[in-house]
């Protein structure tokens, strides 16, 4: 028998435990539903519960050993596990009648998940259908016809499931008939959402097609609404979340894991602000209370209109209007051929503050990937913008009828009181290739872009760990307007421990700068991953739990690296490359 001598055996050893060093215990990123019942819905094998899908990473490819548990009970049936959703995973399962209110949390053989508040609580599972009826019970075997009808009949904590097929579009005939396909304009309960969700697996189509502007594919003029996993195709804009009636605002509403484009043919400026858009969500919450997550939107006006030629407000997303106490998270923005990727704006007083932006993906944006504007964190919660990767962005074509087209990565925005007495804060973003293509815009540019504007508003800010790769850009641009590598805020401002590398210099009142390639996997094609050797990792400062995860959902060891991703044994895919452009 061949034996393995001291060097050998140590050897193995060393292969074998750098081999599980990269087996990453699950971390949950949301839910699409925060609550629901235990039963009244879907009999399948003695479950009759909400169907529930956990969207989170390093679940595995198959369940085999792993679980996903309740308030610490087996109560659940898994309908699906692992399956692939943007750079992440998810996980289905429905409620069995002994769940009750708790945590859910997903364990493997690499570990136990954190977990993630659900509540069980009473109210009626009804579904829709192609072959459905609107004199039916509404129930599973006897499903609806039209989402007409579930919306006049469903009330606070009702949940309707839409089965694979179905599809809607025009409008309802209702008050805001030149507004939706549907207008959800009555409110759900505060720990009771009306919820309109696809089935598990299933492709549900809501389409725009409306004589006046706006058109959308679906919009909400409610309180405590949940819009789950549709697929919404508009002209103009394909999403919103406006609290009612008519934005006197309100609170509680949730779009989830939706798959949302706008193509507008023309002149991709007009109509709304926003191809996903929210309006006047005011309210007094400490905490954010409107949430969008896990959205896919993309191949925004991909007929768009030449440099010269056409306007800038037109935006993938558009959160606007005093729509504090928000949060973005884990969506994707990809090939955004109108403006912004992201825009944060309000055209009226007071300032917007308890916005929390993280973990978004951003790719292949026309003007600024992240805008972070008219906030101030001080009148009522913290501005947090962390775990982005924002790539090619800000490249053009440019625009001239209504002003420059703002190419940077990202924009820090400002304060309309002149001066917060509370810092934004930015920690582990990932930004590479932003600015202009000069070919693009025409030959000019405004300062020719940056990699990171500061803003022009007077705001303090907290900029730490984040990577910022210059291709054909300088790397700051502190005040609009004004071309510098400095922050001028300082010293209220904190830049620290941040990667600087490519064309130009790094700032020169930041501290702990490093300045050596990152070492990105395939950053050109998407893929901003670190490698083995990059000098971002471990560099960061230790930000005492603000970031626990990277954007993978990878526990942040002490210190975390600089940037979004800490080092992974896996490489996510590139992103898709997207549609043929026409630029006219």
């Amino acid at each position: 028998m061949a034996r393995f001598s001291k060097f050998g055996t140590l050897l193995l050893f060393i292969i074998f435990a750098a081999g599980l060093s990269f087996a990453q215990a699950p971390a949950i990123f949301f839910t699409d539903l925060d609550s629901g019942p235990n039963s009244g819905g879907e009999s399948v094998s003695g479950f009759a519960g909400a169907y529930v899908t956990i969207y989170g990473d390093n679940f595995g490819a198959s369940q085999g050993s792993s679980t996903v548990t309740l308030g610490g009970s087996s109560c659940l049936r898994v309908v699906s596990w692992g399956t692939p959703y943007l750079w992440y995973q998810k996980v289905v399962v429905q409620l069995g009648s002994s769940c009750a209110s708790g945590n859910f949390v997903v364990t493997t053989s690499a570990g136990t998940s954190n977990g993630l508040a659900f509540t069980v609580r009473s109210g009626n599972i009804y579904c829709i259908s192609t072959g459905g009826s609107d004199t039916a019970s509404g129930k599973f075997g006897s499903c609806w016809a039209s989402i007409y009808h579930a919306v006049a009949t469903m009330v606070a904590g009702d949940t309707v499931y839409m089965e694979n097929g179905y599809s809607a579009s025009g409008n309802d005939g209702s008050v805001h008939s030149n507004h939706c396909v549907e207008a959800v304009y009555t409110d759900g309960a505060n720990g009771a959402n009306k919820a309109f969700v696809a089935y598990p697996g299933a492709t549900v189509t809501f389409t725009g097609n409306g004589p006046s502007d706006p058109t959308f594919g679906f919009c909400e003029y409610a309180n405590y609404i949940t819009v789950a996993g549709l697929t919404l195709r508009a002209t103009t804009s394909a999403g919103r979340i406006q609290s009612g009636p008519q934005g006197t605002g309100g609170t509680g509403n949730r779009m989830i894991a939706n798959d949302i484009q706008c193509n507008n043919s023309g002149t991709c400026a007009s109509g709304e602000d926003g191809c996903l858009a929210t309006y006047q969500l005011v309210n007094s919450a400490s905490t954010p209370e409107e949430h969008l997550l896990g959205n896919n939107i993309h191949d925004v006006c991909t007929v768009q209109q030449g440099v010269n030629t056409t306007g800038k407000y037109f935006h993938s997303i558009y959160i606007g209007d005093q729509s504090s106490n928000t949060e973005f998270g884990w969506n994707q923005i990809l090939n955004n051929y109108a403006n912004r990727g992201l825009q944060i704006y309000s055209s009226t007083q007071p300032e917007m503050y308890n916005l929390i932006i993280h973990d978004n993906y951003v790719y292949n944006s026309r003007g600024i990937g992240l805008l972070v504007g008219s906030n101030d964190p001080s009148l009522g919660g913290p501005v947090e913008v962390y775990n982005n990767v924002v790539v090619h962005a800000g490249v053009g074509p440019g625009f001239s009828t209504d002003g420059p087209a703002n190419p940077y990565c990202a924009t820090a925005g400002d304060s309309g009181s002149g001066s917060s007495t509370h810092p934004q804060q930015w920690y582990n973003n990932t930004f590479y290739d932003c600015g202009c293509d000069l070919t693009a815009f025409g030959g000019t540019c405004q300062n020719d872009g940056a990699v990171f504007q500061e803003g022009d508003g007077g705001n303090s800010f907290i900029f730490e760990n984040n990577i910022a790769y210059a291709v054909n850009t300088v790397y700051m641009q502190a005040n609009e307007g004004t071309a510098t590598n400095s922050f001028q805020n300082t010293p209220t401002s904190v830049c620290s421990n941040n990667l600087w590398f490519g064309a130009g210099t790094a700032p020169t009142n930041c501290s702990n700068n490093v300045t050596s390639n990152p070492l990105l996997v395939s950053p050109s094609t998407g893929n901003a991953q670190v490698q083995s050797g990059s000098p971002a990792i471990g560099a960061g400062v230790n930000l005492a739990g603000l970031v626990p995860y990277d954007v993978d959902g990878l526990v942040r060891p002490n210190p975390p690296s600089i940037g979004a991703y800490e080092l992974t044994g896996s490489t996510r895919p590139n992103p898709p490359t997207g549609v043929t452009v026409s630029v006219q």
